[in-house]
């Protein structure tokens, strides 16, 4: 036998290793996919039950019931309602209260409070 026959034959039988070797590697590939799709649409099912179970759990009748039966509430009624005015602003401790962009002069205002550092052994 020549040389070059013998390396095409070699080559040939190593280029159908490599194309068996290629044929279940893209098969295992393949079942992955399939099993991955399968996955995707078990959850795509999943998330659509899911979705279905908050529409019903979020019912306002639902909720109406819920609020006051375990939580006592109850609708406002007419006499509960106050003008914004009225609403009482809490103010820093060592500020009063100013209308606008005045600032009150400095003796006006309460001087600052002491600071004391604790020394812990």
């Amino acid at each position: 036998m020549k040389c070059s026959t013998l390396i095409l034959m070699l080559m040939a039988v190593l280029a159908g290793v490599g194309l068996f070797t290629l044929k279940h590697e893209v098969s295992d590939l393949e079942d992955k996919l399939a099993n991955l799709r399968l996955a995707t649409k078990t959850h795509h099912q999943e998330i659509h039950v899911l979705k279905a179970e908050w529409a019903y759990l979020n019912r306002p009748t639902r909720l109406k019931d819920l609020g006051s039966r375990l939580l006592f509430l109850q609708p406002p009624e007419a006499n509960q309602t106050i003008d914004i005015k009225d609403i009482p602003y809490l103010t820093p401790p060592n500020q009063r209260l100013t209308i606008g962009n005045t600032v009150p002069p400095a003796a006006d205002r309460d001087p600052p409070p002491k600071i004391t550092f604790l020394r812990v052994p």
